[in-house]
C-alpha cells in the first residue's frame, strides 16, 4: 500500500515566519531546533490523501506554481527502478561520474501534483556519493511544466547552508563547480537571462535554479521524514548534514528549489527538438 507523507507546517506558516524575521527559525540557534524537529516528528501523519497547496504566482520556478497533492515513498522494486532511471539520466551523467554514486544510500519519492488543473507527477531520487561529502539528486516530470522536464544537481553542506555545485537541466549542464579550492560556487550566482526573449524567444527558455539556501529552513519545514538525520546535523555531524539535505531534496524539492533558497540564478535552455 502506498504511503503518503504529510509535510508540516504549510507554506503559509513559512510565510508568517519570514514576515516575523524568523527566517525559518535561524535566529533561535541550532540547538533549540531539536525540540521543534521532534515536535514535527510527533505531529506528522501518515495518510492516504492529504492535499497540500504551495505556490507563489510571482515565482519564476515551475515548482513555485504547483499544488502538491500527495507524496509517496518509493521502496523495493520502485526504488530500484528510480535509481536506474537516475543512473541512466543524461543530466546526471553531465555532472557526476555515475560510478561514484553510492546506491546503497539512495532514497526516492513520487510527488503527485497539479498545474493549471492538470495532474502530473515528479519522480525525485537521490543518493550520496562515495566520498560522503556531497549528494546527487535527480528530478523527472511525467509531463513538462513550462521549461522544466528533467533536472540533476550535486549539493554539499557548508556553514549552515546548502550549496548547489553543479546543475544540468533538460540534458544541458548550466552550472559548474570550480576545479580547485574550497569555494564550490562559481562565484556570484549568475543571472544570465530574465525571460525567454533573452534566449531568442520560444521554444527556448530562461531556466531558474537555486545556487544556495538555508539548511534550517529545510530541517524545519520538510518535517518528520528527515528528522533523525537533521537532528544529527544540528549536533555537528557533517555526514548527517549531507543525509539531511539529501532527504529534504527528495522529500520536499519545492523547499530546496524555491522556498528555502535565498540566491537564484538563471540561464538559457535552448530547445533541442523532439
Amino acid at each position: 500500500m502506498d504511503e503518503c507523507l504529510r509535510i508540516i507546517p504549510s507554506y503559509t506558516a513559512y510565510r508568517l515566519a519570514r514576515g516575523a524575521n524568523l527566517k525559518c527559525g535561524c535566529s533561535y540557534g541550532r540547538r533549540l531546533f531539536i525540540k521543534g524537529l521532534i515536535s514535527l516528528a510527533l505531529t506528522a501523519v501518515i495518510t492516504q490523501k492529504i492535499p497540500l497547496a504551495w505556490g507563489r504566482g510571482e515565482g519564476r520556478h515551475p515548482l513555485s506554481k504547483v499544488k502538491i497533492v500527495k507524496t509517496l515513498r518509493l521502496e523495493g522494486n520502485d526504488l530500484e527502478d528510480a535509481v536506474k532511471r537516475m543512473r541512466r539520466s543524461i543530466d546526471v551523467k553531465n555532472i557526476v561520474d555515475v560510478s561514484q554514486i553510492d546506491s546503497s544510500n539512495a532514497i526516492a519519492a513520487k510527488h503527485i501534483l497539479e498545474f493549471n488543473n492538470e495532474e502530473n507527477t515528479i519522480i525525485a531520487v537521490g543518493s550520496t556519493l562515495i566520498n560522503k561529502s556531497e549528494t546527487v539528486v535527480y528530478y523527472e516530470l511525467e509531463k513538462p511544466i513550462e521549461w522544466l522536464k528533467t533536472e540533476a544537481k550535486t549539493i554539499i553542506h557548508s556553514s549552515n547552508k546548502y550549496i548547489v555545485k553543479e546543475i544540468s537541466i533538460n540534458g544541458r549542464r548550466i552550472r559548474k563547480s570550480r576545479e580547485l579550492g574550497q569555494d564550490y560556487s562559481e562565484g556570484p550566482c549568475i543571472e544570465g537571462c530574465s525571460n525567454e526573449w533573452d534566449c531568442g524567444g520560444p521554444p527556448n527558455s530562461c531556466a531558474t535554479y537555486c545556487c544556495n539556501g538555508d539548511d534550517l529552513c529545510l530541517m524545519k519545514y520538510c518535517g518528520a521524514p528527515c528528522t533523525i538525520s537533521c537532528i544529527s546535523c544540528i549536533a555537528g555531524d557533517l555526514e548527517g548534514c549531507i543525509y539531511c539535505v539529501l532527504c529534504a531534496a527528495v522529500t520536499c524539492p519545492w523547499l530546496l528549489e524555491v522556498y528555502c533558497c535565498y540566491e537564484h540564478g538563471a540561464q538559457c535552455v535552448y530547445y533541442q527538438g523532439p
